[in-house]
């Protein structure tokens, strides 16, 4: 999962943005897991945007629910999220094609 965020007056008025993960596609089921966790956006729409990167490992056989969840005190300024982006990433099997043991003598000197 990739997304980027960033504050419009960040450092007037800082923002916080946390991202959860469940089973269904409501607020009170983002129980799962938290992916994300920012208490002081202090970025200002002038600046770039904060970008975020991770992965989310989950035993769930289903559909998995992405929640973003701005926790901001109230009448703070306004934040922005961009290109958010969810990828499955591939299985990968190395494999084992042989086990080499290594061989040694014992001397008596």
């Amino acid at each position: 999962m990739k997304f980027f965020y960033k504050a419009l007056d960040g450092v007037n008025y800082p923002e916080k943005l946390e991202v959860k993960y469940g089973t269904r596609a409501n607020a009170a089921d983002m129980t799962t897991g938290t992916l994300f966790t920012n208490n002081n956006i202090s970025s200002v729409y002038g600046n770039a945007y904060d970008s975020v990167k991770g992965r989310l490992y989950s035993s769930f056989n289903g559909c998995i629910y992405i929640g973003f969840h701005i926790t901001s005190d109230p009448d703070e300024f306004g934040l922005l999220l961009d290109d958010v982006s969810v990828k499955l990433a591939p299985l990968v099997d190395v494999g084992i094609s042989a086990i080499t043991l290594p061989s040694f003598e014992l001397s008596d000197q």
